[in-house]
């Protein structure tokens, strides 16, 4: 849901690289299953191509990810202030957003409270036209309340509102999430590199086999079982 505060491109990136390794981890276990069962020496070499290429992007998202974790850093305060004062009013997908996160967060604001009285959500709620029937302004939206009822952003006091804005909040939640996503990542490519090796040391050993030893259909079956059970 927060998703909607975050206008950049790499974190689309990044959750469209996470679908495509683990389609990518499915297609190759099953290829090196499918290469295994066949006992080819090609099929054994694409196998540990196909794993390299796997690790290469599970490392890309690495780099993505803490790449986007420094973007997030110079970038979110602006993002967020913007969310706040201009499209809190316009878009229900951003405004379900800000609730979730002032409630969670237990915040209000980008860097304080007060930011809510430059957005147009300020201007619209304490217009003449609301005034006539409210005869009361609202300070911050109810979610800023720390027991949230109808109308209960009229009165800006302490016991009353949360002051401390959002933003380190978000950042650290954002952090935390990217962490895990990057070291999961990494995780995976330390794992596919044992399959680098284990796929070169069988496509190795099957050559060496065939290449010093008779080549007559027999024996080669014979060798394909030496070669599987030596492994």
């Amino acid at each position: 849901m927060v998703g909607s505060l975050l206008y950049s491109s790499r974190y689309l990136q990044s959750i469209i690289l996470c679908f495509v390794i683990g389609l990518a981890v499915f297609v190759v276990a099953s290829s090196g299953c499918w290469a295994i069962s066949r006992r080819k020496q090609l099929l054994l070499l694409l196998y540990s191509i196909l794993v390299l290429l796997t690790m290469l992007m599970e490392l890309a998202l690495c780099i993505m990810t803490y790449a986007y974790i420094e973007h997030l850093k110079n970038n979110l305060g602006t993002t967020l202030l913007m969310s706040i004062i201009r499209d809190h009013s316009e878009r229900n997908d951003i405004s379900e957003a800000l609730h979730y996160l002032h409630q969670q967060g237990h915040c209000c604001g980008s860097r304080s409270f007060e930011d809510w009285r430059d957005s147009i959500w300020w201007q619209k709620v304490n217009s003449i036209a609301e005034l006539k029937q409210r005869h009361f302004d609202l300070a911050v939206p109810d979610f800023c309340c720390r027991s949230e009822r109808p109308n209960c952003g009229r009165r800006n006091h302490p016991s009353n509102i949360y002051y401390n804005g959002c933003l380190d909040y978000l950042i650290k939640t954002m952090e935390e999430q990217l962490l895990i996503i990057s070291g999961t990542a990494f995780a995976f490519a330390v794992v596919q590199l044992f399959g680098i090796g284990f796929a070169i040391c069988l496509y190795t050993k099957r050559r060496e086999l065939l290449e010093f030893r008779p080549v007559s259909s027999s024996s080669r079956q014979r060798d394909d079982a030496t070669v599987m059970y030596s492994i």
